[in-house]
């Protein structure tokens, strides 16, 4: 997924004056047609409704959803015969229907109360294999998944206290920049938040939010092929309620940046430079998603590749004028790979002003269509030439002016009396045609 840039290049034949528009540089941005996402929520609450909301609302998801609204060992009260809800088919789903899906949302779900532990083995070969995981914290949800087949995918460990869910008030920081929340960090730090599992972050893993007794809030991890994230609070859909956090829209453009971080968009990715807008003879300014110093060159690929045009040292950022319209280059120190541009200006449109009329070529194009060449020093000459009858040099029309169009005033008079007739027709006579 992500934009890439592409070339068309035709051959150049003999004679061309410019070859300028044999070669057109386009973009083209990959996106999803959609996301598959299996949505399984251990109990109701306001963090699940949010989510269900949310998911419920995006174009590109097509959401499978297991809301639990009754475990075994709820009483009903009632025969199950009477009941509406159906069973949960956790056999078809965590067996043949699994692959099918992008990410699987685990929301306050504990898994004991429904299949044995090995249907999360093949829940883990599906991670590992690709696919991506949310883990949603609860009072079921982290500490039941302790010695499961999924534990040693988390991006974090359970402590001493074995992962229990604690409710106690906390205050989060953010920890280190990430695109995941960038310009989202208040709506995690002005929040109090009540409820969180007992858990330590993992060295190999990254943590974006934490709380103040070092519990991570928001972190992730890659696992060979695949992704996990988790949130370890029921509590997120207060950023969207709240109303001490400024700015509407948080929860949403949070849960936004999940699904791009699970399905590996780009955008999400720590190694890349973002940029302006590339005009010719306006400034761009190139920074890195992570805001680190580093090294960065940049070079014109097309036209008259291969000239570098900056060298910037030790900076977190780079500005460049741009010259001319083309197809640029940006290399920079850590990134996986180099930073293409196009500007919005076409090279080919160039070529017009660089475009010279030959004298034998339009003596050939005069001659094809039986007519004579002059050159702009002999322009005189024309006068000189006799002009066939067949031939126009000045005609004026005015029309409605001439006596021959005087029908046409007659033909307006007409119907404008033949409407007027109608009219008075239907309202007095109450007659219908």
């Amino acid at each position: 997924m992500g934009e890439s840039i592409f070339r068309i290049r035709v051959q150049t034949l003999e004679g061309e004056l410019s070859d300028l528009n044999n070669e057109v540089p386009f973009r083209v941005r990959v996106v999803r047609d959609k996301i598959r996402i299996l949505h399984i929520g251990g109990k109701p609450s306001y963090d699940m409704k949010a989510w269900r909301l949310f998911l419920t609302r995006q174009p590109d998801v097509d959401l499978v959803s297991f809301y639990i609204l009754r475990s075994l060992n709820d009483d009903p009260e009632a025969r199950n015969n009477e009941l509406s809800l159906i069973p949960f088919p956790y056999d078809e789903l965590f067996s043949t229907e699994l692959e099918k899906f992008d990410v699987i949302i685990l929301q306050n779900f504990d898994f004991n109360l429904y299949f044995q532990p090995f249907y999360l083995s093949n829940l883990a070969t599906f991670i590992r294999q690709g696919g991506a995981l949310l883990m949603i914290a609860g009072d079921q949800s982290y500490h039941r998944y302790l010695g499961s087949p999924l534990e040693g995918l988390f991006p974090f460990e359970f402590d001493d206290r074995a992962g229990r869910f604690e409710m106690a008030p906390q205050n989060a920081a953010v920890v280190q920049s990430h695109p995941l929340i960038r310009g989202l960090e208040n709506a995690f730090t002005k929040m109090p938040w009540s409820g969180y599992h007992s858990i330590t972050s993992l060295p190999s893993s990254t943590t974006v939010v934490r709380f103040a007794n070092n519990t991570p809030l928001i972190s992730f991890t890659g696992i060979e092929q695949g992704r996990v994230l988790s949130i370890n609070s029921d509590e997120l859909w207060k950023m969207q309620m709240s109303p001490s956090i400024e700015g509407g829209g948080m929860f949403g453009r949070f849960a936004r940046r999940v699904l791009q971080y699970l399905t590996f968009d780009p955008e999400m990715d720590t190694q890349r430079i973002q940029s302006g807008s590339w005009q010719v003879g306006q400034i761009v300014k190139l920074v890195g998603s992570d805001q680190k110093k580093r090294n960065w060159k940049i070079s014109k690929l097309w036209p008259n590749g291969g000239e570098v045009l900056l060298n910037v040292a030790d900076s977190a950022q780079a500005e460049i004028l741009v010259p001319s319209p083309g197809v640029y280059q940006v290399e920079a120190d850590q990134m996986p790979e180099p930073f293409v541009e196009v500007t919005q200006e076409q090279p080919w449109r160039e070529e017009w002003k660089y475009l010279i009329a030959k004298d034998s070529k339009m003596k050939t194009l005069s001659e094809s269509s039986q007519g004579k060449f002059f050159r702009y020093e002999d322009r005189e000459k024309l006068f000189d030439e006799s002009i066939s009858g067949q031939q126009i040099l000045n005609a004026q029309v005015e029309p409605w002016v001439r006596s021959s169009m005087s029908w046409i005033w007659l033909l307006l008079g007409a119907i404008l009396l033949s409407m007027s007739l109608d009219f008075f027709l239907r309202k007095k006579r109450y007659w219908d045609i």
